[in-house]
């Protein structure tokens, strides 16, 4: 199982979005997190399952019950996490990341 490093940027995503939910419900943000770490997991057991976002080398990995995605880019030692996407914004805003 390949260790996942975080690029600020999703960190702070992810941050972002567990104070959105919380505001909004309380509880709701941990369920958020709780939900991420699922799939942060199912994905470090198996990067290669999901999907290749268009003409990019990331795959997107949608979170169960939020309109949200993990995109990342697996390497030879590690998964590196790009962002934690909003799937309801513009499709691509996310791709200047990989810069």
């Amino acid at each position: 199982m390949k260790p996942v490093r975080y690029d600020p940027e999703a960190f702070e995503d992810i941050r972002a979005t567990v104070r959105y939910y919380e505001s909004q419900d309380k509880g709701l943000g941990l369920r958020f997190r709780v939900a991420i770490d699922v799939r942060e997991n199912e994905i470090r057991l198996s990067p290669k399952l999901n999907a290749i976002y268009d003409d990019t080398p990331c795959r997107i990995c949608q979170v169960h019950k939020f309109p949200y995605a993990i995109c990342y880019l697996e390497y030879d030692d590690y998964i590196r996490i790009v962002g934690i996407i909003d799937l309801r914004r513009k499709p691509g805003y996310w791709l200047r990341r990989l810069r």
